[in-house]
């Protein structure tokens, strides 16, 4: 309507960088009811259907891994300064960036693939910082999947 492109990270760093003007200002109010239709429709999702997110095999199956607290956080911190480093994120560039042919974003998509999967082979199962793993999952070797995509690619 406007020329803006939705992208998440442009969103929620708004809230970071001006929350004041976020907030108050109705030119700027839509962003927070868009991101409040997420978590309205989210709980809404799981009351219908509780057990939408439940996976059996969480904890089970070793091919599964579970990401620790830490996991999470060290991997929240990096998504928001590659955002920041590639002007944008995943979801502007992968879905909006591509849609418009955008070679900057074809470029960081393509850069965000690889270093998820070298990420991924890097890191052993076994790292209790990263991985909160049961013991069957030790022995799991992550390269052993991404290996077949990493030579693909």
């Amino acid at each position: 309507l406007n020329g803006d492109i939705l992208g998440a990270s442009g969103l929620m760093s708004s809230f970071v960088v001006t929350p004041k003007s976020t907030l108050t200002d109705p030119s700027n109010q839509w962003k927070l009811f868009f991101v409040v239709s997420f978590f309205i429709v989210s709980r809404v999702f799981l009351w219908i259907l509780p057990g939408a997110l439940d996976d059996a095999r969480t904890g089970i199956d070793p091919d599964i891994p579970i990401v620790s607290p830490l996991g999470f956080i060290l991997g929240g911190f990096l998504v928001g300064f590659g955002t920041r480093l590639g002007n944008g994120c995943t979801s502007g560039h992968g879905i909006c960036g591509l849609a418009r042919l955008s070679i900057r974003s074809m470029v960081g998509v393509v850069s965000f693939m690889i270093t998820g999967i070298l990420f991924a082979s890097v890191v052993p199962a076994s790292n209790p910082h990263i991985r909160n793993t049961p013991d069957a999952m030790e022995t799991y070797a992550p390269t052993t999947t991404t290996s077949v995509i990493v030579t693909v690619i």
